[in-house]
């Protein structure tokens, strides 16, 4: 009797790299997401401070206060310095929005590769199966044939 044949899927090898490409891609992604969240919370933390600032202001107009010159002048500096810092974060923003599609993209596409190489395999070890069901039944069939000739 013939010793029992076991299935190897010749692009394991390949298989198991796609995997690792496929979370190193995930990985990315994730530090993609951060930095997103990052962004998002510097433009939100800038913006409260802004806002914050013009109701100060406002607040001391409508209620007939005196500003100092010199005071005045300070505040109006600091708005147009963090409504700069607010452009420069916008547009890190942008690329940080930019970058993150981009990653889910690789993300996908790395899904994408490692999930038909691992249908290829279960559709090969499937066919393997199949043939060595087919194989024992017809050595059974020829063994049967050949007790009931004799």
């Amino acid at each position: 009797m013939d010793s029992e044949r076991r299935f190897t899927y010749r692009l394991e090898s390949l298989m198991r790299l796609r995997a690792a490409e496929r979370d190193a891609a995930a990985m990315r992604k994730m530090l993609a997401e951060r930095a997103l969240e990052r962004c998002l919370n510097q433009c939100d933390e800038i913006m409260r401070s802004v806002v914050r600032v013009e109701n100060e202001l406002r607040k001391r107009r409508a209620g007939g206060q005196a500003i100092a010159v010199d005071e005045e002048l300070r505040a109006q500096r600091y708005l147009e310095m963090r409504r700069k810092e607010l452009d420069v974060r916008r547009s890190s923003l942008v690329q940080a929005r930019r970058e993150l599609a981009q990653r889910t993209d690789e993300l996908d596409n790395k899904r994408r590769d490692a999930k038909a190489l691992e249908k290829q395999r279960h559709r090969m070890k499937a066919r393997f199966v199949e043939d060595e069901m087919r194989a024992a039944l017809k050595a059974a069939d020829e063994q049967w044939l050949r007790r009931h000739q004799s």
